[in-house]
C-alpha cells in the first residue's frame, strides 16, 4: 500500500469517527471536543504528513491542501503548510472548525463579540483568551466564534483543518476592526456582506 493510500485511509476512518460524533445537526461544544481528540489522534501519525508531500511555497492558496470534502461541502479537511510568518484579523467561519497541530505553532486569540450582531457593518468583539495549537494539541471552535491566527516563526507550521463547510460553500463571513467597532467581508471571493 502507497503512502497516499495509507494516508487516505486513515483521514477517511477519522472522519467516519469524527461524522458518528457529529451526527445530523450542528454540534455543541462537547461533540466539537471529541471531533477535535479524533483529529489530534490522527496527526500522531506523523509519517502520513511528510513536509515533502506538502510543500511550503510561502502562497496562502498554493500552501493549504483539501485531503477530503464531501460531495455538498461538508466536512473539508485542508493541510494547512505555511511557511511564511503572517496572521490574520480577527473573522468568523460561519461553520464549526477544528484545527489540530502537526508541526510548529499556530498562535490564535478568541473573541467575545460585545453586541448582537443586528446592525450591518458593525460588530464589537474583544479578547477573550489566546492558545497556541501545536503538535498532539487542537482548538475547536463553533461557528459564531471569532478568532485570529498569528503566526511568526522560521519553520513552516504544518497543521489539520476540518470545517463543516469547505470554504467554497461558505458566504456571509466576515473580518472585524476592533478599534472602529466595524465588520467586512472576509475571504474574498467566498464572502459576502453581512446581513
Amino acid at each position: 500500500m502507497t503512502l497516499q493510500e495509507q494516508r487516505d485511509n486513515a483521514v477517511q476512518k477519522t472522519l467516519r469517527e469524527i461524522k458518528a460524533i457529529a451526527g445530523d445537526g450542528m454540534p455543541d461544544r462537547a461533540a466539537l471536543e471529541a471531533m477535535k481528540e479524533r483529529l489530534v489522534a490522527l496527526t500522531k501519525r506523523t509519517d502520513l504528513f511528510p513536509r515533502a508531500d506538502f510543500p511550503a511555497t510561502g502562497n496562502e492558496d498554493d500552501d493549504t491542501y483539501l485531503l477530503s470534502q464531501d460531495a455538498d461541502g461538508g466536512f473539508a479537511l485542508y493541510l494547512y503548510s505555511s511557511g511564511s510568518d503572517g496572521e490574520t484579523p480577527p473573522h468568523d467561519h460561519r461553520t464549526w472548525a477544528v484545527i489540530a497541530g502537526i508541526e510548529e505553532v499556530e498562535h490564535n486569540k478568541i473573541y467575545k463579540r460585545l453586541d448582537d450582531g443586528s446592525t450591518p457593518g458593525q460588530g464589537r468583539i474583544a479578547l477573550d483568551h489566546e492558545f497556541s495549537v501545536t503538535a498532539g494539541t487542537g482548538l475547536a471552535l463553533a461557528a459564531e466564534d471569532v478568532h485570529s491566527i498569528h503566526v511568526d516563526m522560521s519553520q513552516p507550521v504544518m497543521h489539520l483543518h476540518l470545517y463543516g463547510k469547505g470554504f467554497e460553500f461558505l458566504s456571509g463571513r466576515v473580518s472585524f476592526d476592533m478599534i472602529n467597532g466595524t465588520t467586512a467581508p472576509y475571504g474574498g471571493a467566498m464572502s459576502e456582506p453581512a446581513e
